[in-house]
């Protein structure tokens, strides 16, 4: 981690001095929000990535073999563990991604970072059950070009990785089409698209019930909206550049 950071910093300090905006200036709407600590959370010893699911907080936090634990938000308890980590069927590596998937946000896709393997749960049947639900397991592997996928549509994947352009459509584990630039990319002439794409660790985030996905990254404000028309072809609607040098 504090490799990339030093790469991102390094470009930053590359290409002169950067000039801040608020990124709220680019959004007409804005909703206040309030918080109470949930005593669950005691439970938890390093939160990751969390995903929420009706009224149950899937929460990345490694812990006796599993790689999720699941909190009820109503009943303010921790319910059970999510994840079992291994190689056996339906099992998961440690170094996997978590991804609301299916029409309806339904699913929870696993993506292998290391393997590049992808997995679907059906959560509503595992919180119904305490038995093992299976999961549906796609058939293939991604190339090394795909850092992280997440599902999109039947058989359709949105990758990204350190290839010319940072996100990739697959149709299965074929790229189907490559689109989008990394933030200020044409002033980084020169510099190899792996070295962008280390810097920023762009990350994928798809609308529960849209076609639509977020591409943004821990290590920078600007943020891509892309779109999966019907014909299957992938847009870009909208870029925020809240970054400008």
């Amino acid at each position: 981690m504090a490799f990339y950071r030093f790469v991102f910093f390094l470009l930053q300090a590359c290409s002169g001095s950067p000039e801040i905006k608020d990124p709220l200036i680019e959004f007409d709407q804005n909703i206040i929000v309030s918080s109470q600590k949930l005593k669950s959370s005691d439970s938890l010893f390093r939160a990751g990535s969390i995903i929420l699911f009706d009224d149950n907080l899937f929460v990345q936090d490694e812990d006796l073999n599993f790689l999720f634990k699941v909190i009820d938000v109503n009943k303010d308890l921790l319910v059970r563990r999510f994840g079992k980590i291994g190689q056996g069927p339906c099992e998961i590596e440690p170094l996997s991604v978590a991804s609301r998937s299916g029409v309806n946000g339904e699913m929870i896709g696993m993506f292998e970072t290391q393997t590049k393997e992808y997995k679907e749960f059906q959560i509503k049947q595992f919180l119904e059950t305490d038995k093992n639900t299976g999961c549906n397991s796609f058939q293939g592997k991604f190339g090394p070009e795909i850092r992280l996928a997440i599902k999109v549509g039947d058989n359709l994947f949105l990758g990204a990785g350190p290839g010319q352009k940072p996100y990739s459509l697959l149709s299965g584990n074929q790229i189907k089409q490559t689109i989008g630039e990394f933030p200020f990319q044409d002033q980084f002439e020169g510099i190899e698209p792996i070295i962008l794409d280390l810097a920023y660790q762009n990350k994928l985030y798809k609308h529960p019930t849209k076609p639509l996905v977020l591409g943004t990254s821990s290590f920078s404000f600007n943020m891509d909206i892309m779109e999966l028309e019907n014909e299957g072809n992938l847009i870009i609607k909208k870029v925020f550049t809240l970054l400008a040098y």
